[in-house]
């Protein structure tokens, strides 16, 4: 039992990318499909104060998430003050 809760305690450590940011960064949804709450979530994560190059740090962060590093979560909702997804490299 411990072991499983240790398990989920780093599932939610990681940090995490709404489903419908996800989709739209792998293309299958375009801006015109996209909801009101998908896009002030992309507009929260492009206009974090330290990023400078948005093509780099979409394909890290599809990189995080394909490693694992990310988790993509229906119920995420991206705010201001959260810690950044990716860090620049």
């Amino acid at each position: 039992m411990p072991r499983l809760r240790r398990a989920a305690l780093h599932r939610r450590e990681r940090p995490q990318l709404n489903e419908e940011v996800w989709r739209w960064l792998l293309g299958h949804k375009s801006n015109g499909e996209l909801g009101e709450d998908t896009k002030w979530d992309i507009f929260m994560l492009e206009n974090y104060p330290l990023q400078r190059d948005l093509d780099a740090f979409w394909n890290r962060v599809r990189q995080a998430v394909h490693a694992g590093e990310i988790e993509v979560s229906p119920e995420k909702v991206h705010r201001m003050g959260d810690p950044q997804l990716v860090t620049s490299e």
